[in-house]
């Protein structure tokens, strides 16, 4: 199987730290591997394209799983698309779930991340994880550094 993460959400809403708290659980010395150029050449790849059947029709031969972050407060208002809601291989945080505030710790961010994508991304990718909550805590923390 030739399985692809896609972290693909509209700008400002959280997806830097989705990426990270991705590659902390599953790849955590591995940078960012950024860009529509760049799509499906590592294991998890970064993007703001919205259109995901572009890039299923692009990494046709992959098994794709989306891991995308959507926003809508009073100061962004960037949802995704309904169609791309229904599809199987799609999980979608919300921003305030990314959000660290004084009542939500990066600990509870981190716990929640990795309960959501361990349920989502199928064992083959996870039996292959080389990091784990620590790892996804420790990246977080240095990218906000």
């Amino acid at each position: 199987m030739n399985a692809k993460i896609i972290q693909t959400s509209p700008p400002h809403t959280a997806s830097t730290v989705l990426v990270n708290l991705i590659h902390g659980l599953l790849e955590p010395k591995s940078a960012v591997n950024w860009g529509k150029l760049n799509l499906g050449k590592k294991l998890i790849s970064k993007s703001h394209e919205q259109n995901i059947d572009l890039i299923m029709q692009d990494l046709k031969d992959c098994d794709l799983y989306f891991v995308m972050s959507e926003r809508n407060d009073e100061k962004v208002q960037k949802l995704i698309n309904q169609k791309f809601r229904k599809y199987d291989n799609v999980l979608i945080f919300d921003y305030t779930e990314l959000l660290e505030t004084k009542d939500k710790p990066l600990q509870e961010i981190c716990e929640n991340a990795e309960r959501k994508l361990t349920s989502f991304l199928p064992q083959t990718i996870m039996q292959q994880a080389k990091g784990g909550l620590e790892q996804m805590y420790k990246r977080i923390s240095s990218m906000n550094e």
